[in-house]
């Protein structure tokens, strides 16, 4: 059996509204630096680096994941 590979599905891009640095672009070279299979953004509060993920993803050999984290509060 060979060498699992290890994914990270739960990054936030520097478009993310609470937390994360991460440029979209850097993080797609990276991901195919170190030969991962895949890579996911999962940003809290919206999806706005949805659209630069894809089109710079689609020149990698990476699998993409898009998440959003959203908080729901009950309006009183």
């Amino acid at each position: 059996m060979g060498q699992p590979q290890f994914v990270h599905l739960h990054v936030h891009t520097d478009y993310s509204l609470l937390d994360g640095a991460c440029e979209t672009s850097e993080l797609l070279d990276e991901a195919s630096r170190q030969k991962m299979p895949a890579v996911a953004i999962t940003d809290h509060g919206n999806l706005f680096a949805a659209a630069n993920f894809f089109n710079v993803g689609f020149a990698t050999a990476n699998e993409l994941n898009v998440a959003l984290a959203v908080f729901v509060g009950k309006n009183r």
